[in-house]
């Protein structure tokens, strides 16, 4: 429970342990103000049991005067009211974000900042290949990529399952307007997503497959996934 939701009635003990003034309700204090010192001007009614004090120089709630006349951060008043009441209010931590949650981050950041296919070296390829219609979506060309300490070009594929959701990198990379001979690792996949997820997707898909780019389907061990044969 929250600090000001457990103090709830429990001011007058509040108050006591930090040697503030008591609860007066409708009369004012008799001596001084804790806050500027005036006398006979300040009073804690405590409305609704959350310690509400007023005086002519301001007013608040209880945790307002504590945190005022202690000096002490916000943070460090609540969990001493905690202690001292024996709340046991645990605040949520932010769920960091997955592994790879921030892969899909970074993979969408840089695919965002990649040219279209037309007009570069990935055309070339497809070209040669012969399609001549290129994937208007979902497909681009990443003109420096880096492996095993060299520079290639990398055609970038993405790829999702039946509901639209992200779920693999297809690389391939090229040396010029060829595929690299580099054996097997010219062409890459990389999931995007946890394994729990992967192990429900159906069925993936680009939404490049609208155009006539040669696609070959095949299993995976998390399901039927679509890639092009490039």
């Amino acid at each position: 429970m929250k600090t000001a939701e457990a103090a709830k009635g429990q001011w007058a003990m509040i108050f006591e342990h930090y040697g503030l003034p008591p609860i007066t309700g409708k009369h004012h204090f008799r001596g001084k103000c804790p806050l500027c010192d005036s006398i006979g001007k300040f009073r804690i009614d405590d409305r609704d049991g959350a310690g509400t004090w007023i005086c002519t120089c301001g007013y608040g709630t209880g945790l307002d005067l504590v945190t005022i006349t202690q000096g002490k951060p916000f943070n460090e008043v609540c969990r001493e009211i905690d202690e001292l009441i024996g709340n046991t209010f645990r605040r949520e931590k932010v769920p960091e974000a997955s592994d790879a949650s921030k892969l899909r981050k970074k993979v969408l950041n840089n695919f965002a900042k990649m040219a279209p296919l037309r007009g570069t070296s990935g055309a070339d390829y497809l070209n040669s290949r012969g399609i001549f219609k290129l994937p208007a979506e979902a497909v681009r060309l990443n003109p420096k990529q880096r492996h095993n300490g060299r520079v290639y070009q990398s055609i970038y594929s993405l790829a999702t399952d039946d509901k639209g959701e992200l779920c693999y990198l297809h690389q391939t990379l090229l040396d010029g307007a060829k595929k690299a001979d580099i054996g097997a690792s010219a062409k890459r996949q990389k999931s995007l997503q946890e394994d729990n997820y992967l192990d429900h997707a159906r069925q993936l898909r680009s939404v490049c497959s609208r155009s006539p780019a040669p696609w070959h389907c095949r299993r995976h061990r998390n399901g039927p996934i679509c890639a092009p044969d490039l």
